[in-house]
């Protein structure tokens, strides 16, 4: 099994933000498996078997398997970000939106989100590949 923890582990490694240091332990927990659940449903033709009492997956995952769901939530966590700083745009005139430092928040964001975007496609095809190849062999 693999503890829901490891994941969220991954996770916390590849973003900085520090106000999940202020969040209480139950809101922390909350918010990372609503990002999880988020990110599994990305994941269609990989199937995890989870269970939410214990917070585990029932088998035990490859370091490339937590690493294409923390990508994924990673994604999942950028979105309503850039959405956020997008409704801001339209109630500001184009003078002030340039000069707004949102403006650049955004567009990094926009490219975080699709580097990381690149990044998880880049793995779930080596993760596909390996398996098919695993199952080539098997067969063999």
């Amino acid at each position: 099994m693999t503890s829901f923890n490891e994941v969220y582990g991954y996770f916390l490694n590849s973003i900085t933000d520090y106000t999940y240091l202020e969040l209480q332990p139950n809101d922390l927990e909350n918010e990372l498996l609503m990002l999880l659940q988020k990110a599994l449903g990305k994941l269609r033709r990989i199937k995890f078997d989870i269970n939410l009492d214990n917070k585990t997956f029932k088998d035990v995952l490859t370091s490339r398997e937590i690493n294409i769901i923390a990508l994924a939530m990673v994604i999942e966590y950028i979105r309503p970000k850039i959405v956020s700083v997008e409704v801001m745009k339209p109630k500001l005139n184009i003078k002030d939106w340039q000069t707004f430092s949102d403006s650049q928040h955004l567009k990094e964001l926009q490219s975080i989100l699709t580097e990381t975007e690149k990044e998880f496609s880049y793995e779930l095809q080596l993760y596909s590949l390996d398996k098919y190849m695993d199952n080539k062999d098997k067969n063999s």
